[in-house]
Formats: C-alpha cells, sequence, structure tokens
C-alpha cells in the first residue's frame, strides 16, 4: 500500500503563515483558494489513485482465490488416483505371489512325481 504526502504540506510552521511567503507577507484571498484549490486537487488524485490500487488488489485476490478453488479441486482428484492406484498396485503384489507360489508347488509336485512319491 502506497501512501503518498501532501506536496507543498507546511511542517512545524504556525498554522497561519503560508509555507512558500516570507513571514511578512499575507497571502490574498485569491491565493489562498488557489492554494485551497490544489491542495484539494491533490487530494483527489491521491484518493482516486488509492481507489485504483484497492480495485486492483480486489481483482487478484479474485483471481487468487479462483486458483486456490482449482488447486483444491486438483489435489482431491489427486488423492483419489493415488488411492485407487495403490489398490491396484497391491493386487498386482499379491496376484504375482500366489502365481509365484502356485508354481513352486507345481514344480514340487511334478518332482514328486517323477520321483515316484505317489507309486504306492
Amino acid at each position: 500500500m502506497s501512501y503518498q504526502s501532501y506536496p507543498n504540506q507546511p511542517h512545524n510552521q504556525p498554522h497561519n503563515q503560508p509555507h512558500n511567503q516570507p513571514h511578512n507577507q499575507p497571502l490574498n484571498s485569491n491565493d489562498r483558494i488557489k492554494k485551497v484549490q490544489e491542495q484539494t486537487n491533490t487530494v483527489i488524485d491521491i484518493m482516486k489513485q488509492n481507489v485504483d490500487d484497492s480495485v486492483r488488489r480486489g481483482e487478484a485476490l479474485e483471481h487468487l482465490e479462483q486458483k486456490t478453488i482449482t488447486l483444491e479441486s486438483k489435489s482431491n482428484e489427486f488423492a483419489t488416483g493415488s488411492r485407487k492406484i495403490h489398490r491396484l498396485h497391491r493386487c498386482i503384489y499379491y496376484r504375482n505371489r500366489l502365481i509365484v507360489l502356485l508354481l513352486i508347488i507345481s514344480v514340487i509336485v511334478i518332482i514328486l512325481a517323477i520321483a515316484g512319491v505317489f507309486n504306492k
């Protein structure tokens, strides 16, 4: 957030002394009106800039909120997909273990059959 200060603002001067005038010369009413009008225009410009900055920040926040919603949706999809893949890999792992176990049993049965253990 950028705040701007007023140009030609008198600091540490008496309230009845103008900033750019020598202490012994008073301002006439036209100069005072002109000076107040310049200050008013400066304040209006600063306020317009602050409103524009606020609107831009609001638009950026809306864009960020939309990205957050999309990211949350994608992360839920990823979590669901990863659980499905984990289950699939677990099934494949146990299926492969079962196949290896059946092959070992088959080999043992074939060896025993060749050795004549079942011929009694």
